[in-house]
């Protein structure tokens, strides 16, 4: 039996945290250390509003000049570096690409570009965590031109949040076992992109787009009379124009 509910949506473009990475070299048998240092809180854990990095991370870098990819492997000891040994940089001006959540066999060194997907069509919020699912789907991705011992990378995020107040107006508790959301033909909530940092730029760039997406709960939602839920769905970057509707299928 179909409830209704009222219910608010707040679409957030994810807020992207500088990530500073001020480098140091240091040389040895003509081969480079960077360090990169990481001064504010931008990745994986996200709680709604910001993201933390955690161990294991690392980014895959391009570096002009370098027919390769430089992985800089997360140092926690030092307080948020990322760490590439053994690196001889070519030129005494260099411009690095980084991504993150990237696979290296998906990015295009010549041109600068990944390719990867943004989204899903059926997500799991957990629990414990609301919003912990956001972050498997956002890939992070950032440049920094022509530097050498100083590198200071800005990593900007790839997803929107769409975050759903939803509030249980009935005299009766409901549950909750998911919510889909779906927009205008024709505009991608999920699917195949390619990100440009050449031209700072996300592409849809395959058939395999979809408009709608369905967020399952890893357990059902009681809600009680008037009682109130959030639920979160990460979107790849979509535009609503005059007549284009979303439409929110609460079960």
């Amino acid at each position: 039996m179909r409830k209704t509910l009222l219910f608010t949506i707040l679409i957030l473009s994810m807020l992207f945290a500088g990530c500073s990475h001020d480098t140091t070299q240091s040389s040895n048998n003509d081969y480079v250390t960077l360090t990169a240092h990481h001064n504010t809180t931008t990745r994986v854990d996200f709680d709604g509003y910001r993201s933390t990095w955690s161990d294991g991370d690392y980014l895959n870098v391009v570096v002009d000049g370098i027919d390769d990819i430089c992985v800089f492997n997360y140092n926690a000891m030092t307080e948020g570096d990322f760490v590439c040994s053994n690196l001889i940089l070519p030129s005494s001006e260099n411009d690095f690409y980084a991504f993150y959540g990237v696979s290296a066999d998906d990015i295009d060194i010549e041109n600068k570009t990944a390719t990867v997907t943004l989204g899903s069509t059926t997500q799991v919020q957990s629990k414990e965590s609301a919003m912990s699912h956001i972050a498997q789907y956002d890939i992070l991705y950032g440049k920094s031109l022509g530097v050498n011992n100083s590198i200071d990378i800005s990593m900007n995020h790839s997803v929107v949040a769409i975050k759903f107040n939803m509030i249980n107006s009935l005299q009766e508790a409901v549950t909750i076992k998911s919510v889909s959301v779906t927009v205008s033909e024709g505009i991608v909530l999920s699917g195949t992109h390619s990100i440009n940092l050449l031209d700072d730029e996300i592409i849809y760039a395959a058939e395999d787009g979809s408009n709608s997406v369905q967020l399952l709960f890893e357990e059902p939602i009681l809600l009680e009379a008037n009682g109130t839920h959030t639920a979160w769905i990460a979107a790849s970057p979509f535009e609503l124009a005059d007549g284009d509707t979303i439409t929110v299928d609460i079960t």
